[in-house]
């Protein structure tokens, strides 16, 4: 839309001509007319609730970014990280990540079919991996924990600040150039303190994915007990009588599918791996553990990008509509005033439109 007819967030249109309560410049709508114009007022609702679902889902994903990148930015490989473009970087991450997760998906329909057969496999897929994150936030401090040579790092840094500060008072001026590296290097020293938390945040969403009931609170004695909670009742699973029967057509199916699409992209990671000169049986476990946290990083940007074009394609709809109805009722003499056009407002003004169509017609 052109900037004259954009609607600001405060849900306002200015109008060109000033409306008449008692004149309308159009003939009177009908009541077919206004019909039509009830039902864009409820498609405007509509897009106002998408709007807001769409924007809460903008934050979110705005938090699993940062806490993918912080995740990303703190592992630790003791293998040297591939050094490509970024590109082929990306399709290699994504390929290995896409094959975790039908790797992940194979392991669940083998532990259904599993409880169906009586195998002796039972612990269910869904309360370790909810253990599994509970236990990455309790960890989070340990993760991030600074070493003993950072914490003097941190102390011989804090202390040539204080001596720049001095020299620059009592010797030059000019020495006070050097507390720019001094400041990077505190920031840098000091920023694992926040980095627990945007791991631990990391690791809740991850654990709310799994359905499970969060602990009393993010507290880290209520995690530690939920932590308890969630292995008692793995072992309860294990113990239980188990009834035989035959694993279900639609398993079957599925698991044939899955495990041809594992074996065609395990040919593509290979391939995608020997193009830049490594293979797989050389990665270790950091850094196959690296590429999944770039994978997913990346994928948590792109599904961002995604959302914003999403919330600008409606956001845009909802204008036009806004600015549709406004029209109609300034043509009719009953725009709201100050030019608002929420909901609210459009509603009223319709209602308005609709009793003097009344009046007329009796």
């Amino acid at each position: 839309m052109n900037t004259e007819s954009e609607v600001p967030q405060n849900s306002k249109i200015t109008a060109k001509e000033p409306a008449s309560e008692e004149t309308f410049r159009d003939a009177l709508a009908g009541a077919e007319v206004l019909v039509e114009q009830r039902k864009r007022l409820v498609e405007l609702t509509d897009l106002e609730q998408q709007i807001a679902t769409l924007q809460m889902r903008k934050t979110e994903l705005e938090v699993e970014c940062i806490a993918a990148d912080t995740a990303l930015k703190t592992a630790t490989t003791a293998q040297p990280r591939p050094k490509l473009n970024h590109a082929r970087l990306t399709k290699i991450a994504k390929t290995f990540h896409d094959r975790r997760e039908i790797e992940a998906a194979i392991k669940t329909l083998n532990h259904q079919q599993d409880r169906r057969t009586g195998a002796p496999d039972q612990e269910p897929e869904q309360l370790k991996v909810g253990r599994d994150a509970l236990v990455s936030w309790l960890d989070a401090p340990d993760s991030v924990r600074p070493q003993p040579l950072l914490k003097v790092a941190y102390a011989v840094a804090a202390a040539a600040t204080l001596l720049v500060i001095w020299a620059t008072i009592v010797i030059h001026p000019a020495l006070i150039l050097l507390l720019l590296g001094l400041g990077a290097l505190l920031t840098f020293l000091r920023s694992t303190d926040q980095n627990v938390e945007w791991i631990r945040l990391g690791a809740k969403r991850h654990f709310e994915k799994m359905g499970l009931k969060s602990p009393l609170s993010w507290e880290e004695a209520a995690v530690q007990g939920r932590v308890m909670e969630l292995e008692t009742l793995m072992k309860e699973f294990t113990q239980q009588d188990v009834v035989i029967q035959e694993p279900l057509d639609s398993e079957l199916d599925s698991l044939e599918r899955l495990e041809r699409e594992l074996a065609l992209l395990t040919v593509q990671f290979d391939a995608q791996l020997a193009e830049a000169g490594l293979n797989a049986d050389n990665l270790d476990n950091d850094l196959k553990h690296w590429l999944n946290l770039f994978a997913v990083a990346h994928s948590a940007r792109n599904d961002l990008v995604q959302l914003d074009a999403s919330l600008k394609t409606v956001s845009a709809k909802k204008s036009a509509i806004q600015e549709s109805l406004y029209r109609f009722l300034a043509r009719q003499g009953k725009a709201p005033q100050g030019g608002a056009a929420d909901v609210e407002s459009l509603n009223a003004a319709l209602d308005r439109v609709d009793r003097t169509l009344s009046r007329v017609s009796s």
